[in-house]
């Protein structure tokens, strides 16, 4: 019998569904993001590519928000119609985020930055992350994947403007916000970075660091010949190398994504379509790495059966980071 988690090795991947956020430009231009456009629209074009990650490529399965798209009450409303789409269905779920993410006053209330916020009232124009968390957790397909991308280093230098700067400050996503995220079965929750860094842009601007290695691993880059699918091991185990490595040689800097995981180790898209890939690396793609990344986590840590070297949680709600000791 087929495991329902799995697809057969031609039927790409019709039971994925995403909701992909690029903030990009906003209507106060200093805090746009340009980058975050070229995120989605790749993570997009990726994902319904027939030959790479196979969803179907249709406004039911898709909801794709940047640039004036991306209100805040647009962001909400997507994730609504994501909770309808896959309520009654053996759907995977994607929900991507690329953009500014800011610390309250009171530096614990945490905010997302859409395209309508607003300087002079921030705390009512921006998107509180209670809100976003309120959305994720009211969604319940049988496997939910949230990344988020952001406190972009890149734009930092501008989007503090004097009116906000004694009261907001950039922040990558708290690690409490990222097991809000993640409570529940079948949900894995991946941060770009630790709470303490910062989420940068290759320098061409073209992406941001984590989004390419992210594209990276739904082509296959930690994938073996034989598999048809790319599962969450296979994104943890690519994007815990691959970043720090290239945040560390680009700009001297630590990036360190973050994990928070509780589920099996499900398939998040088909892989080449779901013929797989051959004995060699697709185009473009970067070295697999030869020795599997250092875990560290708290608790209920299991090995994901038959794939050697591959790490999952399940269980007990637990938190990993995952890179290079």
């Amino acid at each position: 019998m087929k495991d329902r988690n799995e697809q057969t090795v031609t039927d790409g991947f019709p039971s994925g569904y995403a909701v992909l956020i690029g903030v990009g430009r906003c209507a106060y231009a200093p805090w746009s993001l340009p980058a975050t456009v070229n995120d989605v629209r790749a993570l997009a074009a990726t994902l319904t590519d027939p030959t790479a990650g196979g969803y179907p490529d249709n406004e039911n399965h898709l909801r794709l928000l940047y640039d004036e798209s991306a209100t805040g009450q647009a962001i909400l409303d997507s994730l609504a119609w994501l909770g309808k789409q896959t309520a009654s269905t053996n759907a995977t779920a994607l929900v991507y985020f690329s953009g500014h993410g800011w610390l309250g006053p009171n530096g614990r209330d945490y905010y997302l930055i859409p395209h309508d916020a607003e300087p002079r009232r921030l705390l009512s124009s921006a998107l509180p992350a209670a809100h976003f968390v309120d959305a994720i957790q009211a969604l319940r397909p049988q496997r939910l994947l949230v990344l988020m991308d952001c406190c972009h280093a890149g734009g930092m230098a501008t989007a503090r403007t004097k009116a906000v700067a004694a009261r907001f400050t950039p922040a990558a996503l708290p690690k409490a916000l990222v097991t809000e995220l993640g409570k529940g079965a079948g949900r894995a929750v991946f941060a770009s970075a630790r709470e303490e860094e910062q989420s940068y842009i290759l320098p061409d601007g073209s992406l941001s660091i984590f989004t390419h290695h992210l594209l990276e691993a739904l082509h296959g880059a930690a994938c073996q010949p034989g598999d048809t699918t790319v599962r969450l091991s296979h994104l943890m185990r690519h994007l815990g190398r691959a970043v720090p490595e290239t945040a560390l040689q680009l700009y001297h800097a630590s990036q360190t994504p973050y994990f928070d995981v509780m589920s099996e180790d499900y398939p998040v898209c088909a892989l080449g379509g779901g013929k797989g890939i051959g004995a060699g690396q697709p185009a473009g793609m970067a070295p697999i790495a030869k020795s599997t990344p250092a875990v560290r986590g708290r608790r209920n840590i299991v090995s994901a059966g038959p794939m050697s070297g591959n790490v999952i949680v399940s269980g007990d709600h637990s938190n990993l980071i995952i890179g290079q000791d």
